[in-house]
């Protein structure tokens, strides 16, 4: 029985290195092999582990004690009895519905109850010996804390989102196509400090995102902030977005998320960002570059710029970002090229409002002659780090301060900073845990009690 044991263990550790490892080994038969659906691990680690939880009870049965057929039957008469009770009642009032959920549920419980069987005859005769019976009882628990956790796990949507959802289960809408839309919208759209009831239990609100003092080169750092509906503590999720520079290319950029998770007593909230306007931004800035150089290179004519008139001390806010003109600067002399007559740059701080990130340009407006006494404007494009946008001081009007700000780049309408999330609330992810504990728990009673008996030795 404990090589059995040690056999399905084996199994169930090989479907999942196979699965985790597949886009790996995937790389020998295709060039962009993709990883497995959930429902791979579950279709092949769910009846594994229900045979594993029948074989933990008769394993803990056998090890401790000899029993033939008939013995060993009508020891287990009151566990199955039992489970059977508490199977059915968990049927009932979890409403579970699908046939292999029940006997999964039948197989979890069994676990606890024949070691919980096991566990108190040690107790009273050898409790030295019940690390391997506590270590089965939570495996059991483990694995209804999986189920449950998963079978009552709900979407975390604002009211339109959810009743648009109801509409989709009825059948009541359509696509363009005339088509009936089949799939639920399961992700929360939140734009920049525009805060939304979620559930009936949170105000969300997106705050904004930080680029700065990150551990990967172009990781986000988004803010949401979590206000209780009744009036308990609010809190902050930050769940992180970053490039995989290892399979990105300058063409192509691959992105991945680190979820956040908010731990409860009763329940935990679990969320990660889908997409952003951050990261379209990044990806447009690479297709419209592409679409530029194609441009160039076929002598097309590049999409106008936009002109921005600032007087000194004025701030202008266009697409997302906030710029000021400070003052102006006069240039060094040496710096500027022969024959200039007048050389100033214009200060302009620049603030991002989602990321609060903040720039000081200067970029150079210059007058210079040519050899025939000819007056042009030397004005170098300065450009944004990270934004793909460039300034140009491109003209100054003496009599009211003003300058010209040239900007290529910017969206010809502002759109405000959006974010589109994917939250979840786990219910039950405490008895996850406690069986975990409980697993923990028994293994070291049993390093301890082998430890022990090896210093005698």
């Amino acid at each position: 029985m404990t090589f059995t044991g040690a056999i399905l263990l084996f199994i169930l550790g090989l479907v999942i290195i196979l699965g985790t490892s597949s886009p790996i080994i995937g790389l020998l038969f295709n060039e962009n092999p993709t990883p497995p659906e959930i429902s791979f691990y579950n279709q092949w680690s769910m009846p594994i582990v229900m045979i594993m939880a029948v074989f933990t009870v008769f394993g803990q049965y056998l090890f401790w004690k000899k029993y033939s057929f008939e013995s060993l039957s009508s020891a287990l008469i009151n566990p199955l009895l039992i489970t059977s009770a508490l199977t059915i009642i968990l049927v009932i009032f979890g409403e579970i519905r699908d046939l292999y959920y029940m006997l999964y549920t039948f197989c979890a419980i069994f676990a606890v109850v024949g070691n919980t069987f096991v566990m108190v005859q040690l107790s009273v005769k050898k409790p030295k010996l019940i690390g391997g019976s506590v270590t089965h009882v939570g495996f059991g628990i483990l694995l209804i804390g999986i189920l449950a956790s998963s079978a009552y796990n709900s979407p975390m949507l604002d009211q339109q989102i959810f009743n648009y959802n109801e509409q989709v289960k009825q059948g009541a809408i359509k696509d363009e196509m005339g088509f009936t839309v089949s799939e639920p919208v399961l992700f929360l759209e939140l734009k920049l400090e525009e805060p939304k009831v979620i559930n009936n239990k949170y105000i969300v609100t997106y705050t904004g995102f930080d680029l700065s003092d990150q551990n990967r080169p172009g990781q986000q750092t988004y803010k949401l902030l979590f206000e209780p509906i009744d009036g308990s503590d609010p809190f902050y999720m930050n769940p992180e977005v970053y490039p995989m520079l290892a399979t990105s290319t300058q063409d192509n950029v691959q992105w991945s998320v680190d979820p956040d998770v908010r731990s409860g007593l009763v329940s935990d909230i679990y969320l990660y960002v889908a997409g952003s306007s951050f990261i379209k931004q990044r990806n447009d800035m690479i297709t419209r570059r592409a679409n530029v150089n194609a441009r160039v290179n076929q002598d097309e004519e590049v999409p106008e710029v936009q002109t921005i008139k600032f007087e000194k001390g004025e701030t202008v806010s266009v697409d997302g970002f906030e710029m000021n003109f400070l003052n102006y600067t006069m240039e060094d002399e040496t710096k500027l090229p022969p024959n200039t007559n007048i050389g100033v740059r214009a200060q302009i701080q620049i603030t991002h409002l989602a990321s609060s990130e903040q720039f000081l340009i200067e970029p150079l407006y210059a007058l210079y002659n040519d050899e025939e006494g000819n007056t042009f404007v030397f004005s170098p494009p300065v450009e944004l780090p990270g934004y793909d946008l460039t300034f140009n001081f491109s003209k100054v009007y003496p009599e009211t301060g003003e300058i010209d700000l040239t900007i290529n780049g910017l969206d010809e309408e502002y759109q405000s900073e959006w974010i589109l999330v994917v939250a979840e609330q786990k219910p039950f992810i405490s008895v996850v845990w406690l069986g975990t504990f409980l697993l923990m728990i028994g293994f070291s009673v049993s390093i301890f009690r082998h430890w022990g008996r090896e210093k005698k030795k």
